[in-house]
């Protein structure tokens, strides 16, 4: 058995499970004197969620593993597919290890730190990346429990049983009779990758580690989490392994001949300098000048072709000033290292990421920008080279970098409100491994379906308001925080029914909302029981004629005044002036194109046309476009630098779009649309920095044809708002 304690807590087990006792509810279709269910976690499916629920949902992205109510830990099987946050894909037959963190569809990958995973026999030749086959048939998962068997049928079976508290994660694993029973920990393979990681081994009984990941969803900011794994029985040996870079570099070129390019997701920087130069000691760099970049601004470089499944180390050597990190994005996601405050001292940076298989984008090598501010720097020593596995026997220590008149309230379609609602519910869920209606986000689609379920909802996040439906369940009850109870009673509840009435502690309640705090009693005085009655009176058919008036609805909340610091006044820019791109209809202006990026002129048609609408317009066709294709018209002349402006039009038709502003040195791009009948305007705010060719562009984002009309062009200056 081991017992593992998180971020550093040493005590083993014993921790309390936090939380109110759980929710305690009754079937669907009873009365209000129906009894409860006596142990509602037994009905508990941690599955539910764990796979895809097909090619338009995606990945739910939850995870099956041991974790207590607001526990620290999070003990939970990683598969080879690993999705986002959860780690866990139903649809894979091997687990890759046990981690102790993890996140419930978070659309981005996270945490996943710390992975353990039992083995038999000889260690393979990659430690990391070994595997051990399951099945579900072979598979349990139970609030605060999981257990599986590892590589069923064969000599090297093992059980995992896995267990957490608040505070610890409990892990027993069951070999079978052997001389040679493993238990990897998987350092530095969190699933957003890790700036370091160290593990340590404490006498005979005991494994100490710690981490810093983080960077999610390409973010600069970083976390250090911490282990110590307490093993029930002394171990006979020990060793580490860790990956070594032993290839050559890939890039054949000195960092000063390399293709540089410059990128920021959003403007507002100042103009930059990317040229080949010499670091003092007369070495090959890249000279980086820019008097303010954004955060998130960065140069990037391609490598060649790297094989999919091995695992690289990227490095640069950096000087100069500025506040940068190296990122290495691997086709996937960005892994980058961490920050670091250039001075004129050299300093090497590094990072470890694996590329992964599968369909995945070009990988990258960049230098990043943690924050806003000047940069002037050299970036010289730049290489890419696979890695390769050591491994030490008896090493006790190892550090490594890683990796809406009468009325119901209704829908906009016109139908009652609870309709839609109980339709989403018996259509877009179900207790299988993709019965949800897309990733979990943190829980937000599991606790709608909690929440609509029982016929309300907190509709404005950050407001005590909760906007009432029919309950399906004709009675449940809470224990909630401070000792107050709440019982809600609905006989007759089902799918199919409306609410006709409601009350509150015996006396009617007329509004579609409620106010949590008769929920909870935080405005109850101390002299009234510490329990809330919720009464719903349901009827077969839609009842126009509860919360029928306006002061029924549930409050709005408008957007209140813009504040701003004491002594910084806003700056309001507003297009003005004529349209730069000329006087003359959208159709008449000189349209170029299609080309199409790297290949240049590509088959199409651009046509002066008119509009569904009657709009003078440009008329985009081609059969079969690439991704990165464009059509362009320039402005009628130079654009004076140092201004900002503003690029709109409107498309419909055929094709995945967005419109782009090549301001001289960079692209500024719109949202991509997918193009429909209806007419859709886009629109880009950007700076010109210096004198250069200009151009308002409409690009492919995917593959497909393209059958577009454009319409109501204009390039205008921004100017600030008068007062």
């Amino acid at each position: 058995m081991v017992v593992i304690a998180a971020a550093g807590t040493l005590a083993a087990g014993g921790g309390a499970t936090a939380g109110a006792r759980a929710l305690a509810v009754s079937p669907p279709g009873g009365s209000a004197g129906d009894a409860l269910v006596s142990d509602p976690a037994s009905l508990v499916d941690p599955l539910i969620g764990t796979g895809s629920g097909g090619a338009t949902v995606g990945q739910v992205d939850t995870y099956p593993g041991a974790t207590a109510p607001f526990g620290m830990v999070s003990f939970s099987p990683d598969t080879p597919s690993r999705p986002d946050g959860g780690g866990y894909n139903y649809d894979d037959s091997a687990i890759t290890g046990f981690s102790l963190t993890h996140m419930s569809g978070p659309g981005c990958g996270a945490f996943g730190d710390f992975p353990i995973l039992p083995t038999v026999g000889a260690l393979d030749d990659d430690p990391a990346n070994t595997t051990a086959a399951f099945q579900h048939g072979d598979e349990h998962a139970a609030p605060g429990s999981y257990s599986v068997g590892l590589n069923p049928g064969k000599p090297t079976a093992v059980r995992a049983d896995l267990a957490a508290t608040a505070r610890t994660g409990i892990g027993r694993f069951t070999y079978p009779g052997t001389t040679a029973a493993n238990l990897l920990f998987k350092m530095g393979a969190a699933q957003s990758g890790n700036q370091s990681a160290s593990v340590q081994v404490v006498g005979d009984d005991e494994v100490t580690g710690t981490e810093t990941a983080g960077q999610f969803c390409g973010s600069p900011g970083t976390y250090p989490v911490h282990f110590v794994a307490k093993f029930s029985r002394p171990f006979s040996s020990y060793g580490t392994w860790h990956t070594a870079p032993t290839g050559p570099n890939v890039f054949t070129q000195q960092a000063g001949d390399l293709p540089w390019s410059y990128h920021e997701v959003a403007s507002g920087g100042t103009a930059a300098s990317i040229t080949p130069a010499k670091t003092p000691d007369g070495s090959s760099a890249v000279a980086w000048k820019q008097s303010n970049a954004l955060a998130n601004t960065w140069i990037e470089t391609t490598p060649p072709a790297l094989p999919q499944g091995d695992t690289y180390q990227a490095t640069v050597t950096l000087q100069g000033s500025g506040n940068v990190y190296l990122n290495f994005y691997n086709g996937r996601q960005d892994v980058g290292g961490k920050a670091v405050k250039l001075t004129s001292t050299p300093v090497t940076l590094t990072v470890d990421a694996p590329i992964p298989t599968g369909s995945i984008g070009r990988p990258q090598f960049q230098v990043r920008t943690a924050g806003d501010g000047p940069v002037d720097l050299l970036a010289s020593a730049v290489s890419i080279r696979q890695e390769t596995v050591v491994k030490t026997p008896g090493s006790t220590k190892m550090s490594t970098h890683g990796t809406g008149a009468p009325r119901v309230p209704a829908g906009p379609d016109g139908r009652p409100a609870g309709e839609i609602v109980h339709r989403l519910l018996t259509s877009v869920y179900a207790d299988t491994p993709g019965g949800e209606p897309g990733n979990d986000d943190l829980g937000s689609m599991s606790s709608w379906y909690v929440w609509s379920s029982l016929g309300m909802y907190p509709a404005t996040p950050g407001t005590p308001v909760l906007a009432l439906g029919a309950p399906i369940f004709s009675r449940a009850e809470f224990d909630l925080p401070g000792g107050h109870h709440l019982k809600l009673t609905a006989p007759g509840a089902s799918t199919t029914a409306y609410v006709h009435g409601v009350s509150v502690n015996g006396k009617p309640w007329a509004p579609a909302w409620l106010s949590a705090s008769l929920l909870t009693g935080a405005d109850a005085p101390s002299s009234r029981p510490a329990t809330t009655e919720l009464a719903f009176t349901l009827t077969p058919t839609a009842d126009t004629s509860w919360a029928a008036t306006a002061s029924d609805a549930p409050p709005s909340y408008p957007a209140g005044p813009l504040k701003f610091p004491p002594g910084r006044k806003p700056v309001i820019l507003t297009p003005t002036g004529p349209n730069l791109l000329g006087s003359a209809p959208t159709g008449e202006l000189s349209w170029h194109g299609p080309v199409q990026n790297g290949v240049g002129s590509v088959p199409g048609t651009v046509d002066s046309a008119t509009s569904p609408e009657g709009k003078s317009a440009v008329h985009w066709t081609e059969t079969n476009a690439a991704p990165n294709t464009w059509i362009w018209v320039d402005p009628e002349s130079g654009l004076p630098a140092g201004q900002s402006y503003q690029a709109s039009i409107t498309l419909e038709g055929t094709g995945t779009v967005y419109l782009d502003f090549w301001n001289g040195q960079q692209d500024l791009t719109s949202q991509t649309v997918q193009l429909t009948g209806t007419p859709q305007t886009l629109t880009i705010q950007g700076a010109v920095p210096s004198a250069a060719d200009t151009h308002v562009q409409i690009r492919t984002a995917d593959t497909g044809p393209v059958n577009l009309y454009a319409s109501d062009v204009s390039l205008r200056l921004l100017t600030p708002q008068q007062s």
